[in-house]
């Protein structure tokens, strides 16, 4: 037998017809993105902070529960909004590694197409086009998994399954404690891999409860004529912040992060727009289009010199 399962004499032409060999690339692809956002959310310091930052995942349920399907079922996740964040991160990871090596493949993939579901109909739901949301593509490329898992190919499931002799049961005594460990060894490197995450995540800049961040009350944020008439620009930084001057010598900030999934806005010829869902702003910083259902948070700023700064 193969690493595939098949017969040695089978021909290589007819062994890479499996559907196994086709989806190896869908299971890579869904499998390091579910692996690396459970990272990234365990990692960023926004993600459980208190639901004043737009970025944080209280905020972001408080604001899906008023613009979603769901949003019943939102608003009592949003009233557990930490423990309902690490889930869903921990569920993120569980399928990732799953689906990478191939262990209960069309277990993990239904997993993966519930969570992509729930962001669909969360974060993605009022996106226009429908597609300028990620979540829907998702749910799509999983639904070859749900039906064929690995079929055998370069996957811990296979590789077991081919261990079973050809008189034992399919899943006797001795087969579950084949499963049982390789799922143990697998939630222990899932469960280090998100301990370790936690361990990088930075520590957040003090803020002010208007939002945004980019240095103390008085420090200076961009000097005055990199911002022209009628225009804009984002300052980078841990709590990006965007400052317009609408008329002259009128300066007006606002926090760059978008207040419907936490991207940071652009700005973009008359106003803001968001990349990842396609929220737009206008110049006072109200929302003109959706998803995002409330306005940039205001920073106070003041001209001193040639110089716009804090408070």
């Amino acid at each position: 037998m193969n690493v595939d399962g098949e017969p040695a004499d089978t021909p290589w032409r007819q062994r890479l017809r499996r559907p196994g060999w086709v989806l190896i690339p869908q299971r890579l692809f869904l499998g390091v993105t579910f692996t690396y956002a459970c990272l990234q959310k365990l990692s960023d310091p926004h993600y459980f902070a208190a639901a004043s930052d737009p970025q944080s995942v209280a905020a972001q349920m408080a604001s899906y529960r008023h613009t979603s399907p769901i949003g019943a079922l939102i608003g009592i996740a949003a009233n557990h909004s930490d423990a309902a964040g690490l889930l869903i991160a921990l569920a993120e990871i569980a399928v990732g590694l799953a689906t990478l090596v191939g262990l209960w493949s069309r277990l993990a993939a239904g997993g993966g197409a519930i969570l992509s579901l729930t962001f669909l109909l969360t974060a993605s739901w009022n996106t226009t086009p429908y597609y300028f949301g990620s979540d829907i593509v998702f749910l799509v490329m999983w639904l070859p998994l749900i039906g064929y898992g690995s079929d055998g190919v370069l996957s811990l499931g296979g590789l077991l399954a081919r261990r079973r002799a050809p008189d034992e049961p399919a899943m006797d005594r001795r087969s579950l404690l084949r499963y049982g460990a390789s799922a143990a060894v697998l939630a222990f490197v899932g469960l280090n891999a998100a301990w370790v995450a936690t361990r990088f995540r930075r520590q957040l800049p003090q803020t002010t409860a208007a939002g945004g961040n980019a240095g103390a009350a008085g420090k200076a944020l961009v000097a005055t004529s990199k911002v022209p008439v009628g225009t804009g620009i984002v300052i980078d930084g841990a709590s990006p912040i965007a400052v317009v001057q609408p008329k002259a010598g009128d300066f007006v900030a606002f926090s760059a992060v978008c207040t419907h999934a936490g991207c940071t806005v652009a700005w973009a010829g008359s106003g803001f727009s968001c990349p990842c869902h396609g929220s737009t702003y206008d110049a006072a910083g109200k929302v003109t289009h959706g998803p995002a259902a409330r306005p940039l948070s205001a920073v106070p700023v003041r001209v001193e010199g040639d110089n716009v700064v804090r408070g």
